[in-house]
C-alpha cells in the first residue's frame, strides 16, 4: 500500500475529530436526557419540580438537596478546577464573577447538556460540509 498523502492524512484526522466530537455530543446528550428524566420522575412522584442549575458542578451539592433519582446523577463534591476555586472564593474580577455565578445559577443542567452539544455538532457539520459544486456548461 502506498504511503498516504498529506491531504489524505489531514482528511483522516478531521474524520477522527468529527467522530470523537460525535461520541462526546452523544454522551452529553445522554447525560442531559437522564437528568431531565430524573427531574420528570421526581415531579410525577412528588409534584415538585427540582431545578438543577449548572452551578452544582462547580460549587457542589448537599446530599439531601435533591430527591433520590437526581442525587445519584449529580456530583457530590464540586469539580476541582481553578474555575471552581475562583467561583467559591473570588480574589479578583468581581464583576465577571457575579455575571458567571448568575449565569450558572440560572442555566439548567438538562437544558444545557441537551442543547449546547447539538449546537456544537450542527456547527461542526455545517462548517465541514464539502462545497457544493455548481454544474458547469455542458460540453457537447
Amino acid at each position: 500500500m502506498p504511503p498516504l498523502s498529506k491531504v489524505e492524512l489531514a482528511s483522516r484526522a478531521w474524520n477522527a475529530f468529527g467522530l470523537s466530537l460525535a461520541f462526546s455530543t452523544m454522551a452529553l446528550n445522554l447525560y442531559g436526557g437522564l437528568v431531565l428524566a430524573a427531574q420528570v420522575f421526581a415531579w410525577l412522584k412528588q409534584g415538585v419540580w427540582y431545578e438543577v442549575p449548572l452551578s452544582v458542578f462547580f460549587l457542589g451539592v448537599e446530599a439531601n438537596s435533591f430527591p433520590k433519582p437526581l442525587s445519584h446523577l449529580l456530583p457530590g463534591s464540586p469539580i476541582s478546577t481553578d474555575l471552581a476555586t475562583w467561583l467559591a472564593a473570588p480574589a479578583g474580577w468581581l464583576g465577571v464573577h457575579s455575571m458567571l455565578t448568575g449565569l450558572l445559577g440560572r442555566l439548567g443542567v438538562a437544558a444545557t447538556f441537551l442543547v449546547i452539544p447539538l449546537c456544537i455538532w450542527y456547527s461542526f457539520c455545517s462548517w465541514s460540509e464539502p462545497a457544493r459544486l455548481k454544474p458547469g456548461p455542458s460540453r457537447s
